[in-house]
């Protein structure tokens, strides 16, 4: 769920903000209504990483293309209110603030990662194969035989040093690459332009999430970013569309 929401929420509200513009303050009421079932979650990057790109949806709104007017005032008082209202959403549902925040889940990433680098080593930097990391020697000595990774099938929780783990320095240049691309991808000088970012943007917001979880060996996630990816291509190529 956590997931699914960073996959769709500054795309909705990107589109919402520049495509509904008589409906501004339901847009804005629905984004925050999303981030705060996100919250629910639990899942700090998740969070970090849709908040992230909504205020990077947001700048592009207020400062470049002016379509939301904003005062320094009126966006600390929203920010105060945001954060407020995520407290008391924590705290309601049983957990505490420090627990939600601060919970310790360091110690065995770092073990992940460990785990990670000893495969790519150990594979001279060609890789283990596909989905190999849970079922690798490699990674049982690291991690020890009985380690709750391979009884939850839970693989590394970083992007990059899964995929240079299992596809080798070229995956993971190939990886890279595939990000970039989608950076300089050119803005089509229309209409179409703000829902094209949009779908940018949210396309990076899965590529920032995935580097503390495996973002990328969901299917839904590769499905999301081949329809964010499909938008970009026909939008581009179209003139039809037009601002409401």
């Amino acid at each position: 769920m956590a997931l699914l929401l960073t996959g769709i929420i500054p795309f909705l509200y990107n589109y919402g903000l520049y495509y509904y513009k008589k409906f501004r303050l339901p847009v804005h009421g629905l984004c925050l209504l999303l981030i705060l079932t996100l919250v629910l979650t639990l899942n700090r990057m998740h969070f970090a990483t849709t908040v992230f790109c909504v205020c990077i949806v947001l700048w592009f709104a207020i400062v470049k293309d002016k379509i939301v007017k904003a005062n320094i005032v009126a966006v600390l008082l929203a920010l105060f209110a945001f954060l407020a209202v995520v407290v008391y959403v924590i705290t309601a549902n049983g957990n505490t603030l420090q627990n939600a925040v601060t919970r310790d889940t360091l110690s065995g990433r770092l073990l992940q990662y460990q785990a990670a680098l000893a495969n790519f080593n150990y594979s001279l930097g060609f890789g283990i194969g596909m989905n190999n990391f849970l079922v690798s020697p490699v990674s049982r000595a690291v991690l020890g035989a009985n380690n709750w990774v391979f009884r939850a099938g839970a693989t590394v929780h970083n992007d990059l040093l899964r995929i240079m783990a299992e596809y080798g320095i070229m995956g993971l240049i190939c990886y890279i690459a595939f990000f970039i691309s989608i950076l300089k991808i050119k803005l089509p000088a229309n209409s179409l332009s703000p829902m094209v970012r949009g779908a940018k943007i949210n396309i990076i917001a899965l590529a920032l999430l995935g580097l503390t979880s495996p973002s990328f060996v969901h299917s839904f996630t590769l499905i999301i970013t081949g329809l964010y990816l499909a938008i970009i291509r026909f939008l581009i190529k179209s003139e039809e569309f037009k601002l409401s």
